[in-house]
């Protein structure tokens, strides 16, 4: 997989693989002891069932799910030859999964609700991690530029990660009920620790010398626009300020 990979974003890709190899296992055995909990404390013998089906293929198919996730996902950063946009690359893998999408909304209620709850995951990460998802992005439109290249998004966007998940799905044996739960909690374990991965690739592209003034230059400005506080409420003009830096709630 690693051969297809464009040689300029092989460096961030190294760093999502070893990160998502380790973070999926982990969601695993979260997911594992949520879904005891959730069988332990289920009112109906429906609902214990699809738990202990759940915990059954997890332990025979999670060793398949995270190098298809992975899989999927570097599909983003490939591209065929230098000098290629990731345009044609990207376009096809995004809009297949949005085709399927658009299909699936129109098969039953239970779909709906999955694609709802897969809709749904992708605005609260990126609203809770906004401004590192948009420094990677920036600076990978600067890296790729530098080489002669072009993009149009983001090959690490919330989208991206949530389309390999719906993927690494499956070979799991999940009810309807259980893939709606198994989305949200993903949702929440992503949330929660995403933002580790987005500095670590920042880092990684400050370090190769690639926009390192991204993050003061938006101190400055922000400094800036509350110094103007006092001026703007006399001229009727409300202060638009950038959104904060996500922190995990504890």
């Amino acid at each position: 997989m690693k051969k297809n990979i464009n040689i300029a974003l092989l460096p961030l890709y190294t760093i999502t693989e070893h990160w998502f190899s380790i973070s999926l296992s982990r969601f695993a055995d979260a997911l594992t002891n949520d879904l005891i909990a959730r069988a332990e404390t289920a009112n109906s013998v429906t609902v214990q069932s699809d738990c202990f089906t759940a915990l059954h293929s997890l332990q025979k198919s999670t060793s398949e799910a995270i190098p298809l996730f992975i899989s999927t996902l570097a599909k983003n950063f490939q591209t065929s030859r230098i000098g290629q946009t990731l345009q044609g690359e990207l376009d096809g893998f995004t809009f297949a999964k949005r085709n399927k999408k658009d299909t699936l909304n129109l098969i039953a209620t239970k779909d709906w609700e999955e694609n709802l709850s897969f809709d749904t995951a992708i605005e609260k990460i990126i609203k809770q991690n906004h401004e590192a998802f948009a420094h990677l992005e920036t600076r990978i439109f600067a890296l790729l530029k530098n080489h002669g290249e072009h993009i149009e998004k983001s090959p690490l966007g919330a989208e991206n990660i949530l389309s390999a998940f719906r993927d690494s799905m499956e070979p799991f044996d999940f009810s309807p009920d259980i893939r709606i739960h198994v989305y949200k909690f993903f949702e929440q374990f992503i949330s929660a620790h995403i933002a580790e991965l987005l500095e670590k690739l920042n880092t990684e592209l400050i370090k190769q010398g690639i926009l390192p003034e991204i993050r003061t230059d938006y101190a400055i400005k922000k400094q800036k626009n509350k110094s103007q506080t006092s001026a703007q409420s006399i001229l009727n003009k409300p202060d638009i300020d950038q959104p904060e830096s996500y922190q995990p709630t504890p």
